[in-house]
């Protein structure tokens, strides 16, 4: 499954797939560089907006869809 990452801030966001198939994980990098505590459920708006801002960069979903039509 593809996955897809962004940045801003304190705060990282990893999402796989088209988003759907596996809820995405945040990690806020300067408190806690080793990714070991996820903040996804906790903080849904940075969630929203970092999401906003990967699909700015690249269509996520459909490129995810793409690659799993063609496989």
């Amino acid at each position: 499954m593809s996955w897809y990452l962004v940045r801003q801030g304190d705060f990282k966001l990893i999402t796989w797939g088209t988003g759907t198939e596996v809820r995405p994980l945040l990690f806020n990098m300067t408190a806690d560089p080793g990714e070991m505590h996820d903040l996804a459920a906790s903080m849904p708006d940075v969630v929203t907006r970092l999401t906003a801002l990967l699909r700015q960069q690249i269509d996520f979903p459909s490129v995810s869809q793409t690659v799993a039509d063609y496989n």
